[in-house]
């Protein structure tokens, strides 16, 4: 038996009692298959994948209040499944395909698994087949998924020509889980409580909520706002700015949303900023977690707590400089906080420490080129069909999900919101403040 990783520690504990299908909360894909393959092959390059990696085969169990995971053998067999449509209108394909996706979707089980599921549509001569991958967010991140597609691509394609297959050399599962708890549990970071506990976090401001708490029967419904940058915006805040000020995207950004949510709050902004987690280091500068882990298929970001100032002034720069100095004050990003409240959720600092993620209302993942894995691949590209959704179920949100992507470089940033719990109309406000900020700094300092 393994323990648990932080993030999977905060779902398990905060998330899962509350949700009506706890089990339904996955990131998943559908895939278009460059040629018609044998269900054998498919078959085989889903049990090379699956065996491949740990996170895959893994099991969840609570026992007397605390959660434990545990990976099961190789032979256990893959869930893989062929579903011919080869009789089933053109033109009703797209939307089948998307029911029996959602349908795969409610079969996964933290307990019982499985965490992943595998299915290869036939859809009749002419079309390309589909192929579904969904897993379980327990056990993945974004980073993982494109781990998974990239390596039932290369082991398809092989197989397909005869060939040994290669597949990704990532670290171990369980090493990595231990090299991580083992870490949370060093001076170097116990030696943070002060920091954290101390007065700096009661006067970070909160975002106004109508729900003090999260539970089932305040689900109003996921509700999203987005905001789109056109190619030249997006070049001007990916590469024009930056070399203006010799501040990146992502401070920049994150200055944004502190000088907007500051106007409105009237203080300093909690924000838990997502790392991916896997280049976490030591303060010697030594690696936490094993080599390779950056191919390791499992659930590693995690949110450093980052509390944003206000502007202060009518100097541009001097502000992004200040958020930028505020984020590098943070003891390791800020890590340490999300490490010490997740990683002992029982422990005698849990409560202070979850009062100050509490103060904490928005989440910022920069996700980069991660939101759309393999795009174009020889084998397996994103096919874009329609997938049925229960955004309920999904996403839960106490606090707002702020996720910023970069696709064949053009920047969007989706907003999303439970919308019981907060009001949607005075975030739409915060975010077209956002996009005025930004506006704002481009007009000023990008020739």
């Amino acid at each position: 038996m393994l323990p648990v990783l932080p993030s999977q520690a905060a779902f398990l504990h905060e998330f899962f009692p509350a949700m009506i299908n706890p089990h339904y909360w996955n990131l998943c894909g559908i895939f278009r298959l460059s040629q018609r393959f044998d269900t054998w092959l498919v078959r085989a390059a889903v049990a090379q994948v699956w065996e491949h990696h740990q996170a895959l085969r893994v099991r969840f169990r609570l026992t007397e209040g605390e959660w434990w995971q545990e990976i099961r053998g190789r032979s256990e067999p893959p869930p893989f499944r062929r579903i011919d449509l080869s009789r089933c209108p053109e033109d009703d394909q797209p939307a089948t395909v998307g029911r029996i996706c959602a349908e795969i979707q409610r079969t996964l089980h933290v307990h019982q698994g499985p965490l992943a599921g595998f299915v290869y549509f036939d859809l009749g001569v002419g079309q390309p087949p589909r192929l579904f991958v969904v897993v379980h967010h327990l056990v993945a991140d974004a980073l993982s998924l494109s781990t998974v597609v990239g390596d039932l691509e290369n082991v398809l394609w092989a197989l397909a020509e005869g060939r040994a297959p290669r597949l990704s050399q990532g670290a171990p599962y369980d090493e990595c889980v231990r090299a991580l708890r083992d870490y949370a549990a060093s001076a170097e970071v116990t030696a943070e409580i002060p920091h954290w506990l101390g007065p700096r976090w009661a006067r970070v401001s909160e975002l106004p909520t109508d729900r003090t708490r999260y539970t089932s029967e305040t689900v109003g419904g996921t509700e999203s706002v987005n905001l789109g940058f056109d190619r030249g915006r997006s070049e001007a805040l990916l590469r024009k700015l930056p070399a203006a000020t010799g501040v990146d995207l992502h401070t920049t950004v994150l200055a944004a949303i502190g000088e907007a949510a500051g106007e409105w709050l009237g203080g300093e902004v909690g924000v838990a900023v997502v790392h991916h987690g896997r280049d976490l280091t030591k303060a010697d500068g030594t690696p936490v977690f094993p080599n390779g882990v950056r191919h390791t298929m499992g659930w590693f970001s995690f949110g450093g707590f980052v509390a944003l100032p206000p502007r202060e002034g009518g100097d541009v720069v001097e502000h992004l400089r200040r958020t930028a100095d505020s984020l590098t004050a943070m003891p390791n990003n800020g890590v340490g906080a999300h490490l010490l409240r997740w990683c002992a959720p029982n422990g005698p600092h849990a409560e202070a420490l979850a009062a100050v993620s509490d103060r904490l209302g928005l989440i910022f993942n920069n996700m980069g080129g991660l939101g759309q894995p393999n795009q174009g691949g020889r084998v397996l590209t994103m096919a874009g069909d329609p997938m049925k959704h229960e955004p309920d179920v999904l996403q839960p949100r106490p606090q707002v999900y702020i996720r910023l992507v970069r696709d064949d470089g053009v920047l969007s940033m989706s907003w999303f919101l439970d919308g019981v719990r907060h009001e949607p109309t005075a975030v739409t406000r915060l975010v077209s403040r956002v996009d005025e900020v930004l506006t704002s700094y481009l007009r000023q300092l990008v020739p």
